[in-house]
């Protein structure tokens, strides 16, 4: 596989995945938009033609300023390297299974009105997927470290929420004793007095951002996960870096890995392997251009083994380096 054409039936394709991540937008938005109006809306804050519009703006917001980082976690639990290395269509079943899995859970359960969680729904289905993967074309398979650490989370946080909220309610009812928190409305016009109209309308709005900046981000990890099943030559190595500043960055940290002192055993074969792999991705350097699939490939590896001792060595706190130093290492880390 060279360079890839999307042309004829991968073309359809393509924009079949990326019209089935519309979708699960769509089907996650009204699993979700409740949770961020509903208060509002009961309580005669804002009316729906307003609550809408402007919890979906701070939903966007969130998505837009939230960063990639719930994406890239979300991405971590597939075995990119090794789907990256075969044929696209193989990347397409993959993206298109978790879509699909994901769609048709979440409709069912809205459908028989049982409360279910799109972040799970999604996870479970690129789990499922990864596991399937790795029964037809073997490798790495599920990131079990990544799903632990986000399974955790996904146990841990309604715990946190569902004990602050009690806590806060005990608080409200016998410390704050403000009647008009309680007030049922009754009427069309029977709003909440401002302050805490203002309250009710803050907290609609900051809902919406964080679950943007979370949940939002999972839209942004599909199409992520599209671009790289269908497009993978463009995610194997970073293009924006240029062929000198490469050579640039990794002569510096040759450089500073030469002055580290290896008195400790750990931190000698560490940079005794990291000498070798910076010079194997030196000599490879040239071919981060090219359209042999196989000879990119490597040089992924390589430059994945650099920044894997780097990492060690920046991260050993018993290790004495100079500020520079330190500096330099951690910077050729974020670099590929």
């Amino acid at each position: 596989m060279g360079e890839v054409d999307l042309s004829g039936s991968l073309l359809i394709v393509f924009f079949l995945c990326l019209l089935a991540v519309i979708c699960f937008e769509f089907v996650n938005g009204f699993h979700d938009t409740a949770n961020a109006v509903a208060t509002v809306i009961y309580t005669k804050a804002l009316k729906p033609v307003y609550a809408i519009p402007w919890s979906g703006t701070w939903n966007f917001l969130g998505v837009f300023l939230g960063g990639v980082a719930v994406a890239m976690g979300i991405l971590k639990l597939l075995p990119l390297d090794d789907l990256m290395k075969l044929p696209i269509s193989v990347g397409a079943c993959m993206v298109l299974a978790v879509l699909l899995a994901s769609i048709v859970w979440n409709l069912g359960t809205w459908y028989l009105g049982i409360p279910c969680s799109s972040s799970h729904t999604l996870i479970g289905a690129m789990i499922g997927a990864s596991i399937g993967f790795t029964w037809y074309y073997g490798g790495s398979g599920v990131n079990w470290d990544k799903a632990k650490e986000i399974g955790l989370s996904l146990i841990i946080s309604p715990l946190i929420g569902f004990g602050a909220a009690a806590l806060l309610m005990y608080f409200l009812i016998h410390v704050v004793k403000a009647k008009a928190l309680f007030h049922i409305p009754k009427g069309e016009n029977d709003t909440p007095p401002i302050l805490i109209r203002l309250l009710l309308i803050t907290t609609c709005t900051l809902v919406s951002f964080f679950h943007g900046s979370n949940d939002g981000q999972k839209g942004v990890g599909l199409l992520m996960l599209i671009l790289i099943a269908f497009m993978p030559m463009k995610f194997a190595v970073n293009h924006t870096i240029s062929n000198d500043k490469m050579m640039l960055s990794l002569n510096k940290t040759e450089q500073v890995v030469a002055r580290i002192p290896s008195t400790d055993a750990t931190v000698k074969a560490t940079v005794l392997k990291l000498d070798s792999d910076i010079a194997k991705t030196k000599a490879m350097l040239t071919i981060t251009n090219t359209k042999d699939t196989a000879k990119t490939y490597k040089f992924r590896k390589a430059i994945k083994s650099v920044v894997k001792g780097l990492t060690a060595l920046t991260s050993d706190k018993d290790l004495v380096l100079a500020n520079q130093d330190r500096a330099v290492l951690t910077d050729a880390s974020k670099k590929p």
